[in-house]
């Protein structure tokens, strides 16, 4: 039987590069309206087991083409653009996803839970995140040349390592974490802009390494050349002068400038 749904009464685009659970959060936060509610309207689980866990929501890992389309007809935006807002492009040679349970296998390929994020970004784009941040192989912003920061200023929680509270109102660049002094189930709620910019040399070690590493996970996947890759992408994190420089900047007291 199929289900036919309302499309929203306000729509927003997807930033380029937006991870898919950004851009819902941000929809929900237009509308004023609780994160399950804009599940539920294009929908999506409101009590996916993955919910409750430190993981990703499945829909945002590995989203299926039933999924898919319900999300598209609802919002008007396209199908490959919303594919292409999850792990799914990176599966194989920038993360691997097991596709029965569709979530993200972190011990291989530098997968991690929660998300790292550049401030800049953030404030440039009131608030939304990409998808990259999520891989391993992301720790630099290649456009304001900056490390990507790892945990919120306030609370030193990793951003993102739960999924956003179904029964809240999301608030957009600000830390979703449970915060570290409150009552049960209050929320942490700092800009997350906040957080210190850490400057790279723009022909440094440290950025060129993240462009290439860049490129090379950004690939479409193939049998042929996701063993490559990853050998290649491997290959660019051995030189000890590319942590050593990252260190440097981490743990300078006077950053490059920024300009």
């Amino acid at each position: 039987m199929n289900v036919v749904r309302r499309s929203l009464p306000i729509r927003y685009a997807p930033v380029p590069g937006e991870a898919m659970d950004s851009w819902l959060e941000f929809l929900a936060a237009r509308l004023h309206c609780r994160f399950a509610d804009v599940l539920r309207a294009l929908g999506l689980p409101t009590r996916d087991v993955a919910l409750a866990k430190p993981m990703l929501p499945r829909w945002a890992v590995l989203a299926t083409a039933e999924e898919i389309a319900g999300i598209a007809a609802v919002s008007g935006v396209p199908e490959d653009v919303l594919m292409a807002m999850t792990l799914r492009r990176f599966d194989g040679h920038a993360v691997i996803i097991h596709p029965g349970q569709r979530r993200a296998h972190r011990p291989l390929l530098w997968g991690r839970a929660g998300s790292r994020y550049c401030p800049a970004c953030l404030a440039d784009s009131s608030g939304r995140w990409q998808v990259t941040w999520r891989l391993g192989w992301s720790f630099a912003c290649s456009q304001h040349r900056v490390l990507l920061a790892d945990r919120c200023p306030a609370c030193h929680r990793v951003p993102r390592f739960h999924a956003h509270p179904r029964l809240e109102t999301p608030r957009p660049g600000q830390c979703a974490s449970p915060a570290p002094d409150g009552p049960r189930g209050a929320r942490c709620h700092h800009p997350l802009s906040d957080a210190p910019l850490i400057g790279l040399e723009p022909d440094g070690a440290v950025l060129r390494t993240q462009r290439a590493s860049s490129t090379i996970s950004s690939r479409p996947r193939s049998s042929r050349c996701a063993g490559r890759c990853t050998g290649r992408v491997e290959q660019l994190f051995r030189p000890c002068s590319v942590m050593r420089d990252a260190w440097a900047a981490s743990s300078s007291t006077t950053p490059p400038p920024m300009t």
